[in-house]
């Protein structure tokens, strides 16, 4: 399995990392230089079916793409220019510069960042000037920036990350200096890089189970009176899967009565998922079959393990009383689809200490992780015993055990109440710390 990389940048910069990147013989390495910084969003949209990872000449490149959703967290990344690379640029400010230099202006770098340098370098005798915004493409405010300062007296050099910058502050004559990746800074990346495609692959490689369960009311309802009707709504069923499972490149299998797994691979069910979301595939097999049915996807790095993790996940659509598609993964981690919208929740919470405060507590870990999972995707400050039953299909009564249990461990606290109708009482409101 081979990584397949591109290389975005200015030519200066490619150059310097192409020298090490061409030392990775596992890694298929596409180049692509521009003259400005505009160009890359045009040179990613093109290319990006050809890219497994893009790895990028600085920070300001990357967060000027991610702003643009062009490129995540998890596609792209870029060399270290803190550090080392810092370090280095300071020498050369004080070893080449004809006066002294005691104030400079800076970019691209964050505070915490510059502080953690200045901890770890003892570099107390330079006063930093940083830009502080997070907007650094494209360049012409950065460029305001350290002009005004320095034509203003409160800086006597510049440094910055960003080409562009760096040839305009030679051409207004201010002394500038480039921070550029230290050489260990590009080999560490692309290492990491070459890692995580390899783990990717596997992750993908992985066994992925589609499991599609007719409800037993279904089949059993006035059986007598509808059995052919029941018989060929399940060869609609069967016909709709066959066709699902080409599209995924899988194995259809008829496990039982009702019952039907269709074997594929990780890295198939998630590159459909964005034009058949389980959700829909649900809605849509109901629609055209006329049947009440569950949907649950199981990942196991065995057949053993996603089997076990895809009759998990139809159980938990079963219990639940929304029409919902389930996914369990390796780490049991539980996704519930719903329309658009999917809530993801871990089951297991490690240590052992916590484990036996939730079992004394008579609390499910895998409650309190979808409590949790509820709480972040809808944003909340604050919620009411109502809210925590709506989320979990229970009673308010039960609810309320669970929000005192909650506070009884310091995982919840009341801020205030919530007026309730003429006669009843004021509700409770609980900040949550899960």
């Amino acid at each position: 399995m081979r990584t397949k990389l591109g290389i975005l940048g200015p030519e200066d910069s490619i150059m310097r990392i192409k020298e090490i990147a061409e030392k990775m013989t596992d890694l298929d390495v596409l180049y692509f230089p521009y003259e400005h910084a505009g160009q890359s969003e045009s040179i990613i949209r093109e290319n990006n079916h050809k890219i497994d990872h893009w790895f990028l000449s600085g920070p300001a490149l990357y967060q000027y793409l991610l702003r643009k959703d062009l490129i995540n967290e998890g596609n792209a990344s870029f060399p270290d220019l803190y550090g080392a690379s810092l370090m280095g640029s300071i020498v050369e400010m004080m070893t080449t510069s004809h006066t002294s230099i005691n104030r400079v202006s800076l970019d691209t770098i964050q505070k915490s960042e510059m502080d953690r340098v200045r901890s770890d370098f003892s570099i107390d005798n330079i006063a930093f000037t940083l830009y502080g915004q997070q907007e650094f493409l494209p360049a012409e405010d950065v460029i305001t920036f350290h002009k005004d300062l320095y034509e203003q007296g409160k800086v006597d050099a510049v440094m910055t990350c960003i080409k562009t910058v760096h040839l305009k502050m030679e051409e207004l004559g201010i002394p500038c200096f480039r921070i550029s990746p230290s050489r260990l800074g590009i080999e560490l990346e692309l290492r990491y890089i070459r890692e995580y495609g390899q783990a990717n692959w596997y992750r993908k490689s992985s066994l992925g189970i589609v499991g599609v369960e007719v409800n037993a009311k279904s089949l059993h309802q006035e059986q007598q009176f509808y059995s052919y009707k029941i018989k060929q709504q399940i060869l609609d069923l069967k016909r709709l899967l066959l066709n699902f499972s080409e599209q995924v490149q899988g194995s259809f299998v008829e496990v039982g009565d009702g019952l039907f797994f269709i074997y594929s691979t990780r890295g198939e069910l998630e590159v459909r998922e964005d034009k058949f979301l389980p959700a829909l595939v649900l809605d849509d097999m109901e629609k055209q079959t006329g049947l009440s049915v569950h949907l649950g996807i199981g990942y196991g790095m065995t057949a053993w393990g996603a089997e076990q993790n895809v009759r998990h996940a139809l159980q938990l659509s079963n219990n639940n009383e929304d029409k919902q598609a389930v996914l369990v993964d390796e780490e049991k981690k539980v996704t519930l689809y719903k329309d658009d919208e999917r809530v993801s929740y871990q089951e297991r919470i490690l240590g052992d200490e916590w484990s036996e405060k939730l079992k004394e507590a008579k609390l499910s870990p895998a409650v309190v992780s979808k409590l949790s999972s509820y709480y972040r995707h809808y944003g909340r400050e604050a919620v009411t015993a109502n809210d925590i039953a709506g989320w979990l299909k229970s009673s308010d009564r039960n609810a309320r055990r669970i929000l005192l249990e909650l506070e009884r461990l310091n995982l919840a606290a009341v801020k205030g109440e919530e007026a309730a109708g003429q006669r009843g009482r004021p509700k409770k409101v609980y900040e949550l710390y899960i």
